[in-house]
């Protein structure tokens, strides 16, 4: 990654000078200039310190999503693959996941779910969600809400409360997917 050319990019997309980011991050402005000519590889302080006065995330700065406008509608080939490990279990039936959102405390996620023929969440292992909501796309799914179990279809909505468990299996022979809303709890 060209660190100087991203930063310049970023800064000139938020619409703020040299003079006013090194301002806003209490470095000088010298250290922009020199970053964003590659003259100068700035520290993990100074440069947190500058990511923070933009606002932007670690993360979101080094990601593969270069233009901003992919930041803001980023299309289904450039959502970031999730760890089905990180809600259900992770063995070779679990559903494939992609994310929207949830990068920090208290961020709201969406999930893009496919459940192949077979796939099974397992049940749900983090109790302190604060919810979970969905929306069938397309297929059917079997889902498990506490100790209730419904087959949902296109268009079916489901709702988990805080602490509740859900398990979701596609015992059916077509893909199904399922759109969910997470907000993980405060950290």
């Amino acid at each position: 990654m060209d660190l100087g050319t991203r930063l310049k990019s970023l800064r000139v997309s938020k619409g703020l000078s040299q003079r006013e980011l090194a301002r806003r991050a209490g470095v000088t402005n010298g250290l922009i200039s020199q970053i964003e000519q590659n003259r100068s590889s700035p520290s993990v302080a100074s440069l947190k310190r500058i990511l923070d006065a933009v606002p932007i995330s670690f993360a979101d700065f080094f990601s593969e999503q270069r233009d901003d406008s992919d930041r803001a509608f980023p299309s289904l080939e450039h959502l970031a693959s999730v760890d089905p490990g990180r809600y259900h279990h992770a063995g070779s039936d679990a559903p494939a996941m992609l994310r929207v959102g949830g990068d920090g405390p208290g961020r709201a996620e969406l999930l893009y779910e496919t459940y192949l023929p077979g796939s099974d969440s397992g049940p749900s292992r983090d109790d302190r969600l604060v919810g979970t909501t969905g929306l069938v796309l397309w297929g059917e799914i079997e889902a498990q809400i506490g100790f209730e179990i419904r087959t949902l279809t296109r268009g079916a909505s489901f709702i988990a409360t805080a602490g509740e468990p859900h398990r979701f299996r596609n015992r059916a022979s077509d893909p199904c997917v399922l759109v969910t809303a997470r907000l993980p709890p405060p950290r």
